[in-house]
């Protein structure tokens, strides 16, 4: 954190040195910038209830329902001796009906109460092919640590970065970032608590934590409560016309280190743009282990097609099972973008032994300005009565209608519709006593509808 105000201080004091003519100017023709954002969910659960014989027949059915308006507001200024400064808050606030008893999607407080918070609030510095950037930012091209602006407000993250571009096509990125503001937070947190319930100590009967950790650092509830880890990361990216390969690695002290890569390879063949991209993620613990073993991998392929205004894309990826790690070999991706090629609206990848296919039909029209996304998925877990990290197969099925209005392209519409179905025939109750573990009630169906209106000044 030293680092960070040594930075911030240095450039702030940069700026006012600068404080002259060009600077007085620059402020003159700084512009604010805004996006008003509607956004209605609404989830429809079908589960299972289990019966006292140890049968699940009995359907309980619920729902979950948000609608929010809100956006940002904010300003960057014009560079003025290679120095700009960009603010920008960010809100949600409920509209229409939102039940305090269907929160939980993320569009609001779980409580379903609006809430603000100031999610930029940075000095950046440019010098030739090279900038330095601190304080509250989006990281929009930083791999797993991206915006994910799937709800009312994006990730955004607290730090210092730099990049240089002075080698063609090829970008080094180096980075210390201190905290993140997850999708519905009102403020910036440490990595392991961004990570929400799912890095709890003993969240549930299977205990997702393996190996050695210091139980110390959580208190009754199971909520994190040891010191911040800071998050480091470096990268290299290198682009051109064919060609996109990027590596990454992100160390988090005392808890995890993640490299991930991928390489997407484009050629044209006539009326035809094929491409194909394959990635691996790699995870391990380190330093203290504050949530146990890490050692876990996942890899993926992706082959896209592309004819006029038509596109169909086949994607694989497979997340390692391994019951020495935590949660049986879960990814930890829960900090911003999820970059697996099967990162879905329900499903994202990173379960434990997940195995997941996808294929994605894409029809753009030029004339409607509209866009037309048609996915059909299968995503197989392990499920043996000796896998203690079991999970239902299901299939995923979404409709994405995006439309950009004609008379004003300020102006975007989506229309989103999920339906996922779940295996339901497994032997349960034998699941129960092979490894007391207490199912109360499984997944039979889910289906999602999703309307966002986006308007940017």
């Amino acid at each position: 954190m030293k680092m960070f105000y040594i930075v911030l201080l240095t450039l702030l004091s940069s700026t006012l040195i600068s404080a002259n003519e060009s600077f007085i100017s620059a402020l003159k023709n700084t512009k604010v910038e805004s996006q008003l954002r509607y956004f209605s969910m609404r989830v429809n659960i079908d589960e299972l209830n289990e019966e006292p014989a140890g049968v699940y027949e009995n359907h309980l059915k619920s729902t979950k329902a948000s609608n929010a308006v809100g956006g940002y507001i904010g300003f960057v200024t014009p560079t003025f001796n290679g120095l700009n400064i960009g603010v920008r808050g960010y809100t949600s606030q409920p509209i229409f009906n939102n039940p305090k008893s269907e929160g939980g999607l993320d569009l609001l407080r779980d409580n379903q109460d609006g809430y603000s918070v100031l999610g930029e609030a940075f000095v950046k510095y440019r010098y030739k092919n090279s900038f330095i950037k601190a304080g509250r930012q989006l990281l929009s091209e930083y791999g797993f640590l991206s915006d994910k602006d799937i709800r009312m407000t994006p990730y955004t993250y607290e730090g210092v970065v730099i990049e240089n571009r002075d080698f063609k096509n090829i970008t080094l990125r180096v980075g210390d970032i201190f905290k993140v503001k997850p999708l519905n937070a009102v403020g910036f947190t440490d990595f392991i608590n961004a990570s929400g319930n799912t890095l709890k100590h003993n969240s549930s009967d299977r205990h997702n934590f393996v190996g050695s950790y210091d139980p110390n650092n959580f208190n009754a509830s199971g909520q994190y409560i040891g010191p911040n880890q800071n998050l480091y990361l470096a990268s290299f990216v290198f682009t051109d016309e064919s060609t996109n390969f990027e590596a990454w690695n992100y160390y988090c002290e005392n808890f995890v280190n993640s490299f991930y890569t991928t390489l997407t390879h484009s050629k044209t063949m006539g009326d035809f743009k094929n491409s194909i991209g394959v990635q691996g993620v790699k995870q391990d613990s380190v330093g203290d282990h504050v949530i146990g073993q890490i050692d876990t991998y996942a890899l993926g392929l992706k082959l896209k097609s592309k004819y006029k205004n038509f596109s169909l894309k086949y994607a694989l990826n497979k997340t390692r099972y391994n019951e020495n790690s935590y949660n049986g070999g879960e990814l930890i991706i829960n900090w911003g973008n999820n970059r697996l090629f099967n990162s879905l609206y329900y499903n994202d990848s990173q379960e434990a032994g997940a195995f997941s296919n996808s294929i994605t039909a894409t029809y753009d029209s030029l004339k409607y300005n509209t866009s037309l996304h048609l996915v059909a998925s299968k995503f197989d877990f392990p499920n043996d009565l000796n896998d203690r990290y079991t999970t239902q197969d299901n299939n995923e099925y979404d409709i994405v209608l995006n439309y950009k209005a004609h008379f004003d392209e300020s102006l975007n519409i989506a229309l989103k519709l999920i339906y996922v179905d779940f295996k339901t025939n497994y032997d349960f109750a034998e699941y129960e006593r092979v490894h007391g573990y207490d199912i109360a009630h499984i997944n039979n169906t889910i289906s999602e509808v999703r309307f966002i209106m986006n308007y940017t000044f």
